[in-house]
C-alpha cells in the first residue's frame, strides 16, 4: 500500500511551482518588486493571476514573455514603463 501513496505524494511534490529566489509568492500572485532585476526571471509560477515588477530595470520584455502564466490578469511595472502594445490581446 505505500507504494501507490509515494507515487503521489512524488508526483504532487513535483508538480509545486519554484518561486524565483529574488522574489515572494503566494498562491496567485507574485511580487518581483525593487529586485534590480534586468531580465524577466526564467520561470515564474504558472498559477499567479498578479504580478509586481515594479522597481526594476526591464528594459525589455518580449512578445510570449508571459506564455507561462495563463491567469495573469494583473501586471504592475509602472515605474519602467515607457511604451505598451496591445496589438491582438483580447482585453475586455
Amino acid at each position: 500500500p505505500k507504494g501507490p501513496f509515494l507515487v503521489f505524494c512524488l508526483l504532487l511534490h513535483g508538480s509545486e511551482e519554484i518561486c524565483p529566489s529574488m522574489c515572494l509568492c503566494t498562491s496567485d500572485m507574485v511580487s518581483c518588486s525593487s529586485s534590480a532585476l534586468t531580465k524577466l526571471p526564467q520561470s515564474l509560477p504558472s498559477s499567479s493571476v498578479s504580478l509586481d515588477l515594479s522597481y526594476n530595470h526591464l528594459s525589455w520584455l518580449g512578445p510570449g514573455s508571459f506564455n507561462g502564466m495563463p491567469r495573469l490578469e494583473n501586471l504592475r511595472m509602472l515605474y519602467v514603463l515607457v511604451k505598451v502594445d496591445f496589438k491582438r490581446n483580447n482585453l475586455k
